[in-house]
């Protein structure tokens, strides 16, 4: 007999540094797509650029911190945010019920 359960595999480390890290990502957002908006020269588009990686970076830092029992540094720097954001989505369905926080 299958079994059919959802599996419940519990995390080494909370999630929850990256569900901060992304929600700050998504925060700075607009902030960040004006620094593009209004370049008007390459110092202007490097600056954008550097926003944009600042804000990546602090988001793959959380990912490492919460997978660094099975991941490296640099390959969590390879990671684009839309995987992050799937990876925080799932491990908030599948933590031990014991883990969830109320509400979530």
């Amino acid at each position: 007999m299958p079994n059919t359960k959802r599996p419940i595999v519990p995390l080494a480390y909370s999630a929850q540094p990256l569900l901060v890290a992304i929600a700050e990502y998504d925060r700075t957002a607009a902030e960040r797509n004006a620094k593009w908006d209004n370049a008007s020269c390459t110092l202007d588009i490097f600056a954008a650029e550097d926003a944009d990686r600042d804000a990546l970076i602090k988001v793959q830092e959380a990912f490492y911190e919460v997978t660094k029992d099975r991941n490296r540094r640099e390959d969590c720097h390879r990671i684009d945010i839309d995987a992050m954001r799937r990876l925080a989505e799932w491990a908030v369905k599948n933590q031990e019920p014991e883990l969830v926080a109320p509400g979530a």
